[in-house]
């Protein structure tokens, strides 16, 4: 190393004095590495300083219910089935039992109930053993799909889950709408056994039934009315386009052809006697015709095919889009006629 004696000097880097003083002269003079930085001051401004995270009690609020929301429309529907077999269990303790059977209290009044097939030694029926063992496994596993959903919503596990779980749930809302259908067939049964006592439950299952269907009509003629309506004006603004679209590209391929005879025309006119014109009888009708007749795109096609040869080459493609005023990149309206060009 070449070891030179530094003087001790104080410099700006920012200061504007000449190159003979700067630093730069002091860089080169005592044969050191440097770099010329340039600094722009802003005046009357400066960084903010970060903000302090502080909790939003309205956020954790609303972060708290839509978990909640989670939870219950996953969930309730299970636990209503859980009390429906804790109550078909119930009646069987009370009837046909010919054992210590599982009561109500076993399942809800203890700290370790007897759920499903862990009954204890006591007589349980086999399906309320199977509902609650269904249910209490599908709960389990909801939990676990919500608490994924939060906290790791991007990981492979929980899309893995998610395929897992949408299999679990169909087979729920299988069962459930399983459960519902034969509860609502018992009603109207017993209704039919035993009105006096069960009239209230059979009209109910009836009212209910006749209510959705009636709605669900409703919302079919409903949806029917505005996808009428939609496609009226779709089919309004589509059939404006085409013709706004076929007029000019008429008028372009008029102007060519005009351009195009108007010399020969001229040339011509000084020997043709002069006849009477009839080149615009009949025009107004075959024009007001046209306009009561849809344009369809098979009309729009056949203008921009300019030779009559059943096809359209890119160059006629490209009017369609010059007689629309689009502002389309060129390379896109290649890759769409390749697209549309099944050959």
């Amino acid at each position: 190393k070449k070891e030179m004696p530094v003087e001790s000097l104080h410099l700006d880097p920012l200061s504007d004095e000449s190159e003979e003083k700067g630093l730069t002269a002091w860089a080169l003079t005592n044969d050191c590495n440097y770099q010329e930085v340039e600094v722009q001051k802003i005046l009357h401004c400066s960084l903010a300083p970060e903000p302090n995270l502080v909790l939003d009690c309205r956020q954790l609020i609303a972060d708290f219910l839509e978990v909640l929301v989670d939870i219950v429309v996953l969930i309730f529907p299970a636990l209503l089935c859980c009390l429906n077999a804790l109550g078909a269990q119930q009646v069987y303790a009370q009837t046909t039992v010919t054992e210590t059977p599982v009561q109500m209290m076993d399942v809800l009044g203890t700290a370790l109930p007897y759920i499903g097939y862990d009954s204890g030694g006591k007589q349980v029926l086999f399906l309320t053993s199977f509902i609650l063992s269904t249910q209490f496994v599908y709960i389990v596993l909801a939990t676990i799909r919500v608490l994924l959903h939060y906290v790791c919503p991007e990981r492979r596990i929980k899309r893995w889950y998610d395929w897992l779980f949408a299999v679990i749930l169909f087979l729920e809302v299988i069962g459930i709408a399983t459960w519902v259908g034969v509860t609502a067939s018992w009603c109207i049964l017993a209704t039919i056994l035993s009105p006096v006592k069960y009239l209230p439950y059979g009209t109910a299952v009836i009212i209910f039934g006749v209510v959705v269907v009636t709605l669900w009509k409703e919302l079919n003629d409903a949806a029917a009315a505005m996808r009428k309506k939609a496609f009226a004006m779709i089919d309004g603004k589509l059939q404006s386009c085409l013709r706004t679209i076929e007029q000019e590209i008429q008028l372009q391929r008029h102007q060519s052809a005009l351009m195009s005879g108007l010399r020969k025309l001229e040339a011509k006119r000084a020997q043709v006697k002069k006849k009477v014109d009839e080149s615009q009888a009949g025009f107004d009708e075959f024009h007001q015709e046209r306009v009561r007749r849809k344009v369809t795109p098979g009309d729009v096609f056949s203008t921009l095919d300019a030779d009559q040869s059943g096809t359209i080459t890119i160059e006629e493609f490209k009017k369609l889009f010059v007689a629309m005023n689009s502002s389309l990149d060129p390379n896109m309206i290649e890759k769409m006629f390749a697209y549309a060009d099944s050959d």
